[in-house]
């Protein structure tokens, strides 16, 4: 995949991730009813527990915890007795980056602990209507291609595994899927939002729809939104409505556990609706077959090959010596929004698997020149941004942004711009 810091940013007042609005964190008041301070000493047992059982018996396995109790205050069943509720073990029992071995087999046996999912009538409600959606089975398909990816980087973060499946609900596996409140990729995070996890978003690339750094951004601010709540399926309201309304109603009903908040309708629709679509789609994903999803036969995916190339190449004339496709190309690499890479350095292309080397020598025959996707002009004496805009086939809004300029800039005599070759332009 072609190319985030784990801050604790202040995502108070962040935008609402599809309706990118604004809300202020309203604390729990001193009396309110608050369980989670006794879930994590309860949690913060068990993990240490298994944490010590995987450091000292790093060669054996970690035995499943088994619940298949019933939560009877909201008749909600533990579905499998596979997935033991510790929610909180991420946050508690995180390992350092430079792990040992012994360390390493802790960290995986607390990562790989699944989440606890649950089934209700709303989760019933969501299988029902996944099942009836013909595209459901294509989703899990994509999903299954890069499914090993994001659970490597969710394990590398002490997240659990079945986090991974949340874009299955939000984009069904598009790296390119784009809302009507501009919030992209498989993670859908708006601009804002992306913005404070350090995903770059300028004229050449979306780093939302690169699959990997969306993905670290996507398990930092989940591990973020659980410290804060302590509490996985408040952390998944929160991922969708924004921290503030979710704590809004936790304050204005006295709830603290999802389910309870959720038939309250303290929360957006699309909150109450999300999170039982999550514990949906991890139990259709993992055994499809239950649910009559009929999954078509898929050949063996190979990695792409990756290159690195000079700061700002043409992907056409890559193409032109190679036969390979500027859609093929694009399509690889996502977070690309030109047929062109960035300018600002050195860019690592994933080209099919196979063409690294023949891409390789293309790119050493061409002519630097030849090979960029930009060209430089010298202005004129009476020359303006739009009258250049004309002359070479292009808009104004793209020399400003290559220039990093204004579009009120007034040009004068003798000034160098770099103007984008027509061709490297694609649909914003």
């Amino acid at each position: 995949m072609g190319r985030t810091t784990d801050r604790r940013t202040d995502f108070a007042n962040n935008d609402k991730r599809r309706g990118d609005r604004r809300h202020g964190v309203a604390a729990l008041q001193p009396g309110q009813p608050d369980r989670r301070q006794r879930d994590r000493r309860e949690m913060a047992q068990k993990a240490t527990s298994i944490a010590l059982a995987a450091l000292t018996f790093s060669g054996g396995a970690l035995k499943s915890f088994h619940d298949h109790s019933v939560r009877e205050a909201g008749k909600t069943q533990h579905v499998t007795g596979e997935r033991p509720m510790l929610e909180g073990l991420g946050h508690i029992f995180t390992p350092p980056p430079a792990a040992s071995t012994t360390e390493d087999t802790a960290r995986d046996a607390v990562a790989a602990l699944s989440l606890p999912t649950y089934l209700n009538s709303a989760v019933e409600k969501a299988i029902d209507m996944y099942s009836d959606r013909t595209s459901f089975a294509d989703a899990i398909v994509r999903g299954n291609a890069v499914l090993p990816d994001i659970q490597r980087v969710f394990v590398s973060e002490g997240l659990p595994k079945d986090l991974a499946y949340v874009p299955l609900v939000e984009s069904e596996f598009k790296a390119d899927a784009q809302s009507g409140a501009k919030a992209r990729g498989f993670w859908q995070f708006m601009p804002r939002t992306a913005k404070h996890l350090g995903l770059e978003q300028n004229f050449w690339v979306d780093e939302r729809s690169d699959p990997e750094k969306a993905t670290r951004a996507a398990a930092q601010y989940l591990k973020y939104l659980h410290n804060e709540f302590g509490d996985w399926d408040l952390a998944l309201a929160a991922y969708n409505a924004g921290e503030g309304t979710v704590r809004h109603a936790m304050k204005k009903t006295g709830k603290d556990d999802f389910w309870s908040l959720a038939k309250t309708r303290a929360l957006p629709k699309e909150t109450r609706d999300y999170v039982p679509r999550i514990h949906a789609v991890i139990m259709m994903a993992q055994n499809p077959g239950k649910y009559g999803i009929d999954l078509p036969a898929t050949p063996q995916a190979t990695a792409p090959d990756e290159v690195s190339v000079p700061p700002g190449t043409d992907l056409r004339k890559v193409g032109e010596c190679t036969g390979i496709g500027v859609g093929e190309m694009l399509s690889l690499n996502p977070a690309l929004k030109r047929a062109a890479t960035p300018l600002d350095g050195s860019f690592l292309l994933d080209v099919p698997h196979g063409k690294g080397v023949e891409v390789q020598r293309c790119i050493a025959q061409l002519p630097p020149q030849e090979l960029l996707g930009v060209q430089k002009h010298t202005v004129s004496s009476g020359q303006t941004l739009a009258s250049l805009a004309k002359r070479y086939n292009t808009r104004v809004k793209d020399i400003v942004a290559v220039n990093n300029i204004s579009k009120k800039h007034r040009l004068t005599k003798g000034t160098e711009l770099l103007i984008p070759k027509a061709g490297v332009l694609t649909a914003d």
